[in-house]
């Protein structure tokens, strides 16, 4: 249920006005009544269980993030029968997509200096194991200052190598997102990088780049930015194309890497590093320094012990609350503490140092000479210097002093066995082992390739133990070249910088007897049965499409996908609708219409809808129909 102008909710903020609606709820402009200040309220319609814990979760992120270029969250609470809503700062200003729209495109030193600003926000997010996983330009606003913010974390997850992107996860913008985070595979901190760079394509060029699931199935194709706007330099140029590799491997594997790369780009210098979050520092009283011909007493000396004054208290001898110490200011918070102040040193000191040192000198040329070059014991010292160590499950450490750690040795491949050539297919365990532990932030990845191919594709997620199953049909190196002969190995990855940090296990052939998911002799499957909208109705911006499956549930591999087209694409073959969202799980989704691609490009008018059965294994893999094609049904879309 939409708010009114002047409603006041849990008493304490009133709403001013609609800022903007979606499919799943509004955002709306409110004053905080309890401090006067202007606010931020979000509000989430959808009431099933995927949406609230979607939105729970938001609530829960941004909580406890903190950094200049992150909205703060104020509260969160549920209003039983209306919804759930979010309040936040209020940033007044534009987002990206009003500005370009308005003035694209954007000179090339602007709009880096803004992304540089969402790559700041970015690589605390990471260094956080969060991922935004929606950067796009209707996400990032400006104020009128020229401060950057990131908002909108609805998608935003925890990271976990484990788990795989939420299956039927609403409000994927084609261009925007990267082909990982369609279908079910895995997204880390590299899908933000690609989303970055899509969002700096649009400013610099002033269209948004084409879809990255449309590009890898050919549908689509990425224009290079300096075909677009002949101003750009060939440095930002090549930043913004290796940040939209389809390969996450292929991308930037930072934001502070591709941060680094637009401002060489422009040959600007690094930002300072942000001092890390403090407490504030505590303002103590200085002992009086002592005369420089006294000795202190123990009761002069002064403590170690650190006055932390309570409320109303001062420390001793120090100021009274809320003054400074006499004749020196208060430190700001960042500031480093005040240096100690030493006792002056004795007149007689320096005299009886140079004594003392001219005095081991003499003693220390009498003793060679008397024992002589070779030791007490006459002849040459063999004795090689003690080296630290490690026993053989024991690895050195890098100190951070600049040392490294030996590299791993190759680890020793167990299954599949090396005897002949194993014939594989669907679910297979790979086994190894390595002599020595994985030490923190290091993990195992399994490769797999084609026999006589040079590049050695990863296989598998970064991996803590020594066994994995993997189901070899969903592979894309092995669905796309199909039934033949491969070779797989095993290799130490460096989890934060994606390197190799040991030599690859002796590889191990092996015949893959292809795909045994779907038996073709089957037959299509059924279709699914549409629920709403109805034939013929009128829908504005948000939308939400419901569909039934009275069957046996969906075998892994396969999906429901909600494909929308105009009415000359319907002459098209099937296979050609294009989908509307990313395939789901669910029987139903909540989309934005004016993101999915067709409507995008020809606007209000008339359309047709339908969903269909795919199996689609991994992202790069294009979605292939298994079911029968239900009746389509026409709508009618009115515009935003």
């Amino acid at each position: 249920m939409a708010l009114n102008t002047g409603q006041i909710l849990e008493g304490r903020y009133r709403v001013e006005a609609l800022l903007g609606r979606g499919g799943m709820g509004a955002v709306y402009h409110a004053t905080d009544l309890r401090f006067d200040a202007a606010v931020a309220i979000k509000e989430n319609q959808v009431v099933t269980p995927e949406s609230q814990k979607q939105f729970a979760r938001e609530a829960g992120l941004l909580y406890r993030l903190h950094h200049p270029n992150l909205p703060r969250v104020i509260d969160h609470f549920s209003v039983p029968g209306q919804g759930q809503y979010l309040v936040m700062d209020y940033v007044a200003g534009e987002d990206l997509r009003q500005i370009g729209a308005r003035r694209a495109p954007i000179p090339e030193a602007e709009a880096v200096d803004w992304i540089g600003q969402v790559l700041d926000a970015l690589e605390f997010l990471h260094s956080q194991g969060i991922i935004h996983r929606d950067v796009k330009p209707a996400n990032v606003k400006i104020t009128p200052e020229g401060q950057v913010f990131l908002v909108d974390f609805g998608l935003a997850k925890v990271y976990d190598p484990d788990q795989k992107t939420t299956v039927g996860a609403r409000g994927i913008t084609p261009g925007y997102a990267p082909p990982e985070q369609y279908g079910a595979g895995r997204t880390d901190a590299r899908a933000d990088i690609y989303s970055t760079g899509a969002t700096l394509y649009s400013l610099l060029t002033g269209q948004a780049p084409a879809d990255a699931f449309e590009c890898l199935t050919g549908q689509g194709r990425l224009v290079p930015p300096r075909q677009l706007n002949t101003a750009l330099s060939p440095e930002v140029e090549a930043a913004v194309l290796r940040a939209m590799q389809p390969r996450p491997d292929d991308r930037f594997q930072t934001a502070a890497e591709f941060r680094t790369a637009l401002l060489k780009a422009l040959d600007l210098p690094e930002p300072p590093a942000e001092p890390e979050a403090l407490a504030p520092t505590e303002v103590l009283a200085q002992p009086e320094p002592l005369p420089a011909t006294a000795e202190a007493s123990p009761d002069q000396l002064p403590s170690t012990a650190l006055f932390r004054p309570t409320e109303g208290d001062s420390p001793p001898g120090g100021p009274s609350p809320g003054e400074p110490p006499p004749d020196e200011p208060l430190l700001p918070p960042s500031a480093a503490p005040p240096a100690r102040r030493r006792r002056p040193l004795p007149a007689w000191f320096w005299p009886g140092a140079v004594a003392a040192v001219c005095l081991v000198v003499i003693l220390g040329v009498a003793l060679v000479a008397l024992l002589g070059p070779a030791g007490p014991g006459g002849g040459a010292d063999t004795r090689e210097p003690a080296l630290a160590t490690a026993t053989p499950t024991q690895r050195p450490v890098a100190t951070g002093l600049g040392s490294e750690p030996e590299p791993y040795p190759p680890p020793t491949l167990l299954h599949p066995p090396a005897d002949g050539m194993p014939e594989l297919h669907s679910e297979i365990t790979f086994a190894w082992e390595l002599p020595v532990p994985l030490q923190p932030g290091h993990a195992f990845q399994v490769l797999i390739w084609p026999a006589g191919q040079r590049e050695h594709l990863p296989a598998s997620e970064y991996w803590p133990n020594p066994e994995i199953t993997l189901n070899l049909d969903d592979l894309p190196q092995l669905r796309q070249r199909g039934p033949g002969e491969y070779q797989w190995s095993v290799v130490v990855v460096d989890t934060r910088t994606h390197e190799p940090i040991s030599p690859e296990a002796e590889p191990r052939p092996f015949l893959y007897l292809g795909s045994q998911a779907l038996p073709r002799e089957a037959g299509p499957l059924p279709a699914p049965l549409l629920v709403e909208p109805p034939p013929g109705a009128e829908l504005g911006a948000g939308a939400a499409f419901f569909w039934e499956w009275p069957h046996e549930p969906l075998a892994e591999e396969l999906f429901f996908d909600l494909r929308i087209w105009s009415l000359p694409e319907n002459e098209m073959p099937p296979e050609a609708r294009r989908s509307a969202t990313l395939p789901t799980k669910e029987n139903g989704v909540e989309i934005l219409l004016p993101d999915v691609p067709t409507i995008a490009e020809h606007g209000p008018g008339e359309y047709l809808w339908s969903v269909v059965v795919v199996i689609r294994p991994c992202p790069d893999c294009r979605p292939e129909t298994v079911s029968e094609w239900p009746e389509p049904r026409p709508f009618q879309y009115a515009g935003p």
